[in-house]
């Protein structure tokens, strides 16, 4: 019994030790239509057990449509899971394609250094026809660090 309970403090104390952040880029679904909106999400997993400032950088483009991230500072809670939905595209043409990874940049809360997780790419299908004339494409810049907010 002590063994036991003496493994478990062991597992536990590791975890403490090796606490960190993690990112995965997903979507609400994969496999949209042309004209449909494709949500863009951030799940992160927060080991640490503080709130984290963070800064988040990522391209999502669909064709001629999306979002250019170049800096997006969030608050990150101190819960060990959040889902944060990060842009919103309207799928203007159909075809397969790759979202960027994600870029998060933190200050690591047990060792003071900064450090930059990346997500997995993200592979999204549009299904139908082009329409032309019908969605106007455009990519938006977007930068909200270091009290500056600009959108283009």
């Amino acid at each position: 019994m002590i063994v036991i309970l003496n493994l478990i403090l062991i597992i536990l104390f590791l975890n403490l030790i090796n606490a960190q952040l993690t990112v995965t880029k997903l979507a609400e679904n994969t496999n949209i239509s042309v004209d449909s909106n494709l949500k863009v999400l951030l799940k992160f997993n927060n080991y640490f057990g503080k709130a984290l400032p963070i800064q988040i950088q990522s391209k999502d483009t669909i064709g001629g449509n999306g979002y250019d991230i170049e800096c997006y500072e969030f608050n990150l809670p101190a819960d060990p899971e959040i889902v944060l939905q990060l842009s919103e595209i309207q799928a203007s043409a159909p075809g397969n394609f790759t979202l960027d990874v994600a870029k998060v940049k933190f200050t690591n809360p047990r060792t003071g250094q900064e450090e930059v997780i990346v997500s997995e790419t993200l592979n999204v299908t549009v299904n139908g026809e082009y329409k032309t004339g019908t969605i106007t494409e455009s990519i938006t810049k977007i930068y909200q660090c270091d009290g500056q907010s600009q959108q283009s």
